[in-house]
């Protein structure tokens, strides 16, 4: 195995020297299972000195010139020479000195992807917040878990191995602390080999706040959940808003027409979603496929012309407030379409484009 560790950096002077040379000794400790390793320090713009620091404790220094946790170590892996590449933490949370364990359960499980698992292992006194080891974690968890069917037991671990050739499928788009969620989703969505370990956390210790915002970060980590899975956390919920809404229909017409609303704004932001993840080639779709095959515009501008002027002719008739609320609703149903509409038509042209096509082609032989 040729394996790199990186570091992601931000200020770490107390602490990175010992991490790099921790990193060294669990290299070491690796014998002859590892033919070829070094440790690479991916520095977000410390103004501390830690690169000196760093590169003095045996480590190669690199500038990642994207701010956030998550481009710090998408700029190591991405600049590091190994075969295989495993990440932590510079505050010395990590126990680095359990490289042979990764070693040695990366090649029996064959994995792709290999975590660390804090809540699977040991977590010393003052090592992990309360919220974060008994609320957040596990709820990210369960949510992984429901949307994507990957048994994870510590989505915001930082300790993981990851083979390089396979993180370069993965399409990472995260900057931030959701990275951690967003390489085991894509794991998931890849069909790669996953496999867990479990490892023992230290307290920090850096002597300040982490760089780790608890709300910040756990909606940011929801929210990559959310928008990877949009069948299930958008699109299935709408339609079942809309089910709802037509049985609420005669009895309660008022609250039929805003559920039928909202299900109905629903769906077009999952189309949207979905319309992304298709181009990015993370979530292919054949429905969306076809929708970019066809005419989506043309139709898309008929359905909003044809309600808005449903929604126009039920307000002149209207002869009640109910009825006249149910105009109001479809009106603005169709300023929504109208909306979807010029979204779609943006992202598809600047998106699905043949026109890169061109630069393939440019050195073909031309016949006359």
């Amino acid at each position: 195995m040729r394996l790199s560790i990186v570091i992601p950096c931000l200020n770490e002077a107390k602490t990175i020297a010992d991490v790099v040379r921790e990193a060294l000794a669990g290299l070491a400790a690796c014998g002859d299972r590892v033919t070829w390793s070094e440790v690479v320090v991916s520095d977000n713009g410390s103004t501390d000195g830690s690169q000196e620091i760093a590169a003095k404790a045996g480590a190669r220094v690199i500038a990642a010139p994207v701010r956030g946790y998550g481009a710090a170590l998408h700029w190591g892996t991405a600049q590091s020479r190994g075969d295989v590449v495993l990440t932590a933490d510079a505050d010395k949370s990590h126990d680095l000195m359990l490289l042979p364990r990764f070693v040695e359960a990366m090649e029996r499980e064959r994995a792709d992807l290999l975590l660390g698992s804090r809540l699977a292992g040991e977590i010393l006194p003052g090592a992990m917040p309360f919220m974060h080891r008994y609320i957040g974690t596990p709820a990210l968890n369960l949510a992984i878990r429901v949307c994507f069917g990957l048994r994870t037991s510590d989505c915001n671990s930082g300790m993981r191995m990851i083979r390089r050739d396979f993180y370069r499928t993965l399409g990472m788009r995260c900057p931030g602390m959701e990275y951690s969620s967003e390489i085991l989703l894509k794991t998931a969505l890849r069909g790669g080999r996953y496999a867990e370990i479990p490892i023992h956390v230290r307290p920090d210790e850096r002597g300040r706040p982490p760089h780790l915002r608890r709300w910040r970060d756990g909606w940011r980590h929801l929210k990559s959940i959310i928008m990877l899975a949009p069948n299930v956390t958008v699109i299935t919920p709408a339609a079942l808003v809309a089910v709802a809404g037509l049985a609420l229909i005669r009895w309660e017409p008022l609250a039929a027409y805003a559920l039928l609303w909202f299900s109905y704004a629903g769906l077009l932001v999952g189309a949207g979603i979905k319309l992304v993840l298709h181009v990015d080639g993370v979530r292919p779709s054949r429905v969306i496929g076809a929708m970019l095959a066809s005419r989506t515009a043309e139709v898309g501008m008929l359905l909003t012309i044809g309600l808005a002027v449903a929604g126009a002719a039920l307000l002149a008739t209207a002869d009640s407030v109910p009825a006249a609320v149910g105009g109001a609703f479809v009106l603005a149903g169709s300023g929504a379409t109208a909306l979807g509409v010029l979204y779609w038509e943006t992202a598809r042209t600047l998106l699905v484009s043949h026109l890169d096509d061109a630069w393939a082609s440019g050195d073909a032989p031309v016949s006359d």
